[in-house]
């Protein structure tokens, strides 16, 4: 057969793909490092063998030529360097140098508006709560009328946290994530964080391909395990998930303030230093061993550090 449909049923042509330029959604052929992409039925770069959804030649095709390795593409630029050298042109003191910078200009960090009760110093995975009060005693709350709070907390409701449940991404939720998006591009923060990545050839695209780049990278749905797509890097970090009982990502701390403020978890903290909190915490049932975020940076510095670290490193 020469129909798209010969690749499920396994009767296509031999000169099928050839002639009339169509590839096997099931193979790797041509698809090796290529990123996530939530329309085929299997994967062929890196993460595939994490979350278990590699086509069935992966091995073969991607893994024996070395080219199964892969993130969403630049287009132009060499492939960053995973290994934390300076094979890329940047140094790890011009990332230090960008990230202080972006962080003494982040119009929207709110650590001032915030009163911490760190509580007690405990271990890692303690069970037992040894820090009764709230992580955050007082809380300005005119931070949730600034635009980019509010669009934030607006795609609160959008997730479930297990992993196991497909998300839906409705029209309404795919516009409340490009309402956030928007919020977050025409930043001060995110604009210098990309004339940074420009300038080291990290991404060499329109500022309208940037936008479309960070929302593949960040909101696009992905599986962690039996191909259900139940996960995104945004709801991994932003909000958190669960998955066999244990509580994954959750690294902001607005979410952890919503969440607390609505009275669903207790918290045991390890310690406090700086703008970074380490601890401890239940979530429902589940607890997290070791939890790490920032607190009161703005959403769009997360993302414009998370992003370039990625790109660089």
């Amino acid at each position: 057969q020469c129909s798209s449909t010969c690749f499920s049923f396994g009767d296509c042509c031999e000169d099928y793909s050839s002639v009339c330029g169509a590839q096997d959604p099931n193979s790797c052929s041509g698809k090796c490092g290529n990123a996530h992409n939530r329309k085929l039925p299997c994967q062929c770069n890196v993460g595939c063998e994490k979350y278990k959804n590699c086509c069935k030649d992966y091995a073969s095709t991607c893994k024996a030529s070395g080219s199964g390795s892969g993130r969403p593409s630049t287009s132009g630029a060499g492939r960053p360097s995973t290994s934390g050298s300076n094979t890329n042109g940047v140094s790890d003191a011009e990332l230090v140098n960008l990230f202080e910078g972006l962080l003494s200009k982040d119009t929207n960090n709110v650590a001032d508006l915030l009163i911490l009760n760190t509580g007690c110093t405990t271990r890692v995975g303690n069970p037992r709560d040894c820090s009764t009060h709230p992580l955050f005693s007082s809380v300005d709350t005119s931070i949730f009328r600034k635009p980019i709070y509010r669009k934030l907390r607006a795609v609160y409701d959008n997730y479930n946290e297990d992993v196991t449940v497909v998300e839906d991404r409705t029209r309404t939720e795919r516009q409340e994530e490009d309402a956030f998006l928007d919020e977050v591009m025409q930043s001060t923060t995110m604009k210098t964080a990309l004339d940074f990545l420009k300038s080291k050839k990290l991404f060499n695209k329109s500022n309208t391909e940037f936008k479309k780049f960070i929302g593949e990278l960040w909101f696009a749905l992905y599986s962690r395990g039996n191909r259900i797509l139940g996960s995104s890097g945004f709801e991994h970090v932003f909000l958190g998930e669960k998955k066999a009982g244990k509580v994954q990502g959750f690294h902001n701390w607005v979410y952890f303030y919503h969440l607390e403020n609505l009275g669903h978890w207790e918290a045991k903290k390890l310690g406090f230093k700086g703008t970074g909190l380490s601890f401890t915490f239940k979530w429902g049932d589940e607890q997290k061993p070791y939890a790490s975020m920032l607190i009161g940076t703005s959403p769009e510095f997360e993302l414009a550090l998370y992003t370039t670290c990625l790109l660089a490193r």
